[in-house]
């Protein structure tokens, strides 16, 4: 799961065109906030829009993750649900979209 800015490229990128790129391009300082919106890349190629809201549910596949771990992160982070305990949560993956890729594939 990657978060990116809604006006902008997907993955993450920021801009004001609106056209959509794979290449990455956004300042490092652009936070995910209060009433953000974000473009969810899942990790089937699903793109979803998300408005981020504290204390929020979201729909990622059969799991309704909050959207609180997207709060303060970098647009273009990358998210993994982690379930156990009988609830879905959201944790940073640090991997690059390169490296989530090919392990993806090399499950496939």
């Amino acid at each position: 799961l990657a978060a990116g800015d809604a006006r902008g490229q997907l993955a993450c990128q920021s801009s004001p065109d609106r056209q959509t790129h794979h290449a990455m391009s956004a300042s490092p300082t652009a936070m995910i906030s209060e009433g953000s919106f974000v473009v969810l890349l899942l990790s089937g190629g699903e793109r979803k829009l998300q408005r981020v809201r504290s204390g929020a549910a979201m729909r990622v596949g059969k799991h309704k993750p909050t959207c609180d771990p997207l709060l303060g992160a970098p647009f273009g982070a990358n998210f993994v649900v982690e379930t156990g305990g009988g609830e879905a949560r959201l944790v940073r993956d640090q991997r690059t979209i390169e490296e989530i890729d090919a392990s993806v594939t090399e499950v496939a």
